[in-house]
């Protein structure tokens, strides 16, 4: 998977400030599954009662009160640094409409990207931290199961805050304690995955029962949300993976005017087809149907017919909404398979593929999809007078057994390319001469 980048801006609308019920700040936790904060048990120590206030004002611009639920088990020793796991859970006591952090089921390996973390640690001494990012390198895991952190400073405050690591695209780990309060020398993490499989002695009943809750209820979470998520780990240039065949319409000394109609500029209003563009948006937006990760569709009909039009419109919304949507780019396929975000590809003239090269593409993608980077593939085929322009059948010819249930789900919507009854035809013609006076002759 192509890695990406941390967007702290974005990661800290995830976190919350962990105080005590007094009002003293004790720490950081964040979002991991509706109404349930994740911190560390030496944040909460032994109370019951906590205030927890979101970076992301949005939420709340006053501090919640929150119960702590369930928690690991204090050092029996008196040792400074907390057993492992050290997690605690929080919950709130109202009900908020938040997003929430994926959290990652197994470790990091050794030499992946530098981590990202944000959370609340001491910035001015007597003073409310107001919320700082840190990043940090992973040497390796602890003989107890924490995370072995370096070069970075893990100030107090920090522990409970998420650890995400832009190469798995999640939180692998909750910043626990610190090697250095003064220096850059890194710190420790407990892995994410601990909360529902710590080893050793395990974990108390309630945090492990509510910790399984978590690992049900997390993915799900996450995808009712999923562009936020996606937002904290972005992928630079991932857009130009694909292409992009419009653009607005500028007349230039030789333009000719059938430029007007030429649909990567969408000159011509797109009118009476908001049913098939919706219907297609929800197509994308699907998470929890068998095409979920991956789906094929497409779309023939004789040239001129709307077909083109009709893809732009749809990646153009896609990509507003946070997807890479444009056309396949020749010898490019690798490269938008290998992204960790919502893909939509477009394959024009798809008939005039080799049935084995596209069934090549098709497999690419599907073995990098899932439902929070699915792929989604139309297919625009240009028919001929004896009904050809379908590519599926061959392709299925050429699959296998992996491929064929999503060729075999895959729809031909033909409502794209319908007629116009003729009151529409003139509400179109009508509209379209007003857009060609304006776009031809602009007012400056």
């Amino acid at each position: 998977m192509r890695a990406g980048r941390v967007d702290t801006r974005e990661l800290r609308r995830l976190v919350v400030r962990v105080d005590a019920a007094d009002g003293q700040t004790l720490g950081t936790g964040f979002f991991v599954a509706p109404g349930l904060v994740l911190t560390c048990a030496h944040v909460v120590a032994d109370r019951s009662e906590l205030r927890l206030l979101p970076a992301d004002r949005a939420l709340s611009r006053e501090a919640l009160p929150a119960a702590v639920v369930a928690r690991s088990a204090a050092p029996a020793d008196g040792a400074a640094l907390w057993p492992f796991p050290d997690l605690a859970i929080v919950r709130l006591a109202a009900e908020l409409d938040h997003p929430c952090a994926l959290l990652a089921d197994n470790d990091p390996a050794g030499g992946e990207l530098q981590f990202q973390s944000w959370g609340y640690p001491w910035r001015e001494q007597g003073r409310t931290p107001p919320g700082s990012p840190a990043s940090f390198h992973f040497e390796g895991v602890e003989g107890d199961g924490f995370l072995t952190l370096k070069a970075g400073q893990a100030v107090p405050g920090l522990s409970g805050a998420p650890l995400v690591c832009p190469g798995r695209r999640a939180v692998v780990g909750v910043m626990t304690a610190t090697r250095d309060a003064f220096n850059a020398l890194g710190g420790y993490a407990c892995p994410a995955g601990a909360l529902w499989d710590a080893f050793g002695d395990g974990l108390p009943a309630e945090l492990a029962a509510l910790g399984e809750q978590i690992r049900r209820s997390n993915r799900a979470a996450v995808l009712r949300t999923r562009a936020r998520w996606h937002r904290v780990v972005p992928v630079p240039g991932a857009a130009d993976c694909v292409d992009r065949p419009w653009a607005q319409f500028e007349r230039q000394p030789a333009t000719p005017p059938s430029d007007l109609l030429h649909p990567g500029y969408g000159v011509v209003p797109y009118l009476f087809r908001d049913e098939p563009v919706a219907a297609a948006v929800r197509w994308c937006e699907d998470t929890d149907g068998p095409g979920a990760a991956f789906a094929v569709d497409r779309v023939t009909g004789a040239g001129g017919s709307g077909k083109t039009r009709f893809a732009i419109e749809l990646c153009q919304r896609m990509a507003a909404a946070g997807w890479i949507a444009g056309w396949r780019r020749p010898g490019g396929d690798t490269q938008v398979a290998e992204i960790g975000l919502p893909r939509l590809v477009v394959v024009d003239y798809a008939e005039a593929e080799e049935p084995e090269d596209l069934r090549r593409v098709l497999d690419e993608l599907r073995r990098n999809a899932s439902d929070l980077a699915p792929v989604r593939v139309l297919l625009l085929g240009r028919s001929g007078a004896d009904g050809s322009g379908d590519p599926l059948p061959a392709v299925r010819a050429e699959a296998g057994a992996p491929l064929r249930p999503t060729l075999d789900r895959s729809q031909r919507d033909d409502t794209v390319t319908a007629h116009l009854a003729i009151a529409q035809r003139n509400e179109l013609f009508t509209a379209a001469m007003d857009h060609f006076r304006a776009a031809w002759w602009p007012v400056r």
